[in-house]
């Protein structure tokens, strides 16, 4: 169940619309006639999972070798801007 309610109509009737999602129905707020939010059931399952899915890839598949190098890396580049900040 799909429903629109303008802004006002839904601060009037919060707790309403939160029996309405929790319930599986779907509201949808408008601000003059133009859709800005979406009141839906929250789902911890669900949430974790579209979070992991946005993530996938995104970190490399690295040995332990290749990440102890990265993290010299890193540490070597914190290092130089260290010494530096000393000069100043």
């Amino acid at each position: 169940m799909k429903k629109n309610f303008n802004i006002h109509e839904a601060k009037t009737n919060f707790s309403k619309l939160i029996e309405v999602a929790e319930a599986g129905g779907e509201i949808i707020i408008a601000r003059a006639g133009k859709p800005v939010a979406k009141l839906i059931k929250y789902d911890a399952e669900e949430f974790i999972k579209l979070n992991y899915d946005a993530a996938k890839g995104l970190i490399p598949e690295w040995t332990d070798e290749e990440w102890e190098r990265a993290d010299e890396i890193i540490r070597a580049s914190f290092a130089k801007e260290k010494e530096w900040h000393k000069e100043l």
